[in-house]
């Protein structure tokens, strides 16, 4: 009897400590997320403007457009976060101090739905966005001393809508 109470005892008390060891896990972590106050660069203007393609499924987007007047050279910008959304930053060809960000409006996510649920397995979940922005402010992540560190742009301009025009026939 004294051993059963022991054993019952030892294994409780394992599994109160694992249990407890585990809730700072389920925690989630903003604080890999936190925003610099003062980055390693200036910004001297921010915009954004929603495409429209001329074609049926041509799809619909924002292109948005962020400039440097002073970028540390030891400065890598990573990412934009955006109405919801994470893309990669990508630097104008023309222009070493203009970063630009293409977000495309997914329509159909390629969302499973079948009755067979090894089928709808395959979903992916949508990932959780770190950041609550009004529609005028973007988060630039960035690398500076080999630490990915994240800044808030406020009052991004909002541009006029581009609609790309239909396409030519190949006949005409």
């Amino acid at each position: 009897m004294y051993k059963a109470r022991f054993i019952i005892g030892v294994l409780g008390l394992t599994f109160l400590i694992l249990g407890l060891s585990n809730c700072n896990v389920s925690k989630t972590n903003h604080s890999i997320y936190s925003l610099s106050q003062n980055p390693p660069f200036k910004i001297s203007e921010g915009y954004y403007h929603d495409w429209i393609a001329g074609v049926q499924g041509g799809g619909s987007g924002t292109i948005l457009f962020i400039t440097f007047s002073e970028l540390n050279k030891k400065v890598k910008v990573e990412d934009f976060f955006f109405r919801n959304k994470k893309v990669k930053a990508q630097n104008d060809q023309n222009n070493s101090l203009l970063y630009i960000g293409y977000f495309k409006n997914d329509i159909n996510r390629g969302v499973i739905m079948d009755s067979d649920m090894n089928k709808e397995a395959q979903n992916i979940p949508p990932e959780k966005y770190p950041f609550q922005l009004e529609e005028d402010e973007a988060v630039i992540s960035y690398t500076y001393k080999e630490v990915v560190q994240y800044y808030k742009v406020s009052n991004i301009i909002e541009e006029e809508v581009i609609a790309f025009p239909q396409t030519k026939p190949k006949n005409d």
